[in-house]
């Protein structure tokens, strides 16, 4: 299990952001924190897995996720403190999330989020709003 003290990170395409008028990034839907049809658990990154500063962290993982997938300048990376993101979604569905590393190929640290159930719209909201609330677009990292 990742501590409770530990960020981790998802990365959000730009579909699913939410920007204001001048295309600031003013959140990011729901949707972007549920399962697909073939994933059993949510995939995200260990930010704590580097070492650095907070800023050099996200710099390590953005390269992480390049390395394994395509990430676009547009799309967004949401960090939550791993604590809040478990408080989260406790308060708004009793469900207890489980938050473990799970490395994969180039990826050295990629994680996954137990636990998530997307019919609970509530618990979707919840993360979007209050367990990754900190949202960086790419081309600013």
């Amino acid at each position: 299990m990742i501590p409770d003290e530990h960020e981790v990170v998802r990365h959000v395409p730009y579909q699913k952001i939410i920007f204001d008028e001048q295309e600031n990034i003013i959140g990011i839907f729901p949707h972007a924190y549920a399962l697909r049809k073939d994933e059993p658990q949510l995939s995200v990154d260990w930010l704590d897995y580097y070492d650095g500063t907070r800023d050099e962290k996200l710099k390590a993982v953005l390269q992480g996720l390049q390395a394994s997938k395509g990430i676009g300048k547009k799309s967004a990376l949401a960090l939550g403190n791993v604590m809040a993101i478990k408080t989260a979604a406790r308060n708004a569905s009793s469900i207890n999330l489980r938050i473990s590393y799970a490395p994969n190929g180039t990826n050295k640290a990629h994680s996954l989020i137990h636990n998530i159930n997307n019919d609970e719209l509530q618990l979707l909201e919840a993360l979007a709003t209050e367990g990754f609330a900190d949202i960086r677009q790419v081309r600013s990292i």
